[in-house]
């Protein structure tokens, strides 16, 4: 397994998973994605890391609108091909 901690992923050569520092969590622990990240603010917190704490609405893309499908303006977003 190779682990790139700079960028927080890895790369199993024996069956070829790969992801984030959550996702291998997720694979070594048999749990979803958000017991995935409280172990790792676990882990983080024990060994003396300040995790900010992180708002439920999720990350929010800039010059995107929260309603979906509306881009910031008011514009719908149609793929292009679709136009």
């Amino acid at each position: 397994m190779r682990v790139n901690a700079e960028k927080g992923v890895f790369y199993c050569h024996s069956c070829g998973a790969a992801g984030t520092a959550i996702h291998l969590i997720k694979l070594m622990e048999g749990c979803d994605f958000a017991d995935a990240e409280r172990r790792a603010e676990s882990i983080l917190r024990e060994r003396g890391v300040d995790v900010p704490s992180r708002s439920r609405g999720g990350y929010q893309r800039p010059g995107v609108s929260a309603q979906p499908g509306l881009r910031a303006g008011g514009r719908r977003y149609v793929p292009p091909g679709r136009r």
